[in-house]
């Protein structure tokens, strides 16, 4: 790793979250695709609640097991990011639990959040705990 992290620009913050929404799309299309077929539905399940918790619960799965297994979602490599505590290590479990409740939950006060930030620390990175780093040249081999 660099001896100085580089935190993560807004811009290319914006672009790895257009890339893992659009992968989430398609993850949340396949589930509720896949609970239709199932459930031998017409329909969207009833309750609507609990199919709008499953697919909740896809998108911690996704982003949970990103941050906790290397750091990047897909869009977060592709943008060469890297979610990572301030000591530079991966995240555990429950810090991915806290940095995505967070993050769902103030999406707009977190962008906004970055800009006033002297390190470009959105929001759900400051409640976790957490910051989002460019991933240098030497370091994505």
């Amino acid at each position: 790793m660099s001896e100085v992290p580089v935190p993560a620009s807004l811009r290319r913050r914006l672009g790895a979250t257009l890339y893992d929404g659009l992968l989430l799309l398609a993850l949340w299309m396949s589930t509720t695709l896949l609970t239709v077929v199932i459930t031998d539905a017409a329909d969207l399940p009833r309750p609507p609640e609990l199919l709008r918790a499953l697919l909740i619960l896809v998108a911690f799965a996704f982003f949970g097991w990103s941050w906790t297994h290397g750091g990047q979602t897909l869009g977060g490599r592709a943008w060469k990011l890297r979610v990572e505590t301030p000591a530079g290590t991966l995240i555990n479990w429950p810090t991915a639990m806290l940095r995505f409740t967070a993050g769902i939950t103030w999406i707009p006060l977190g962008i906004v959040w970055s800009f006033s930030s002297a390190d470009r620390r959105a929001l759900h990175d400051v409640i976790a705990g957490t910051r989002v780093v460019r991933v240098m040249e030497d370091e994505a081999g």
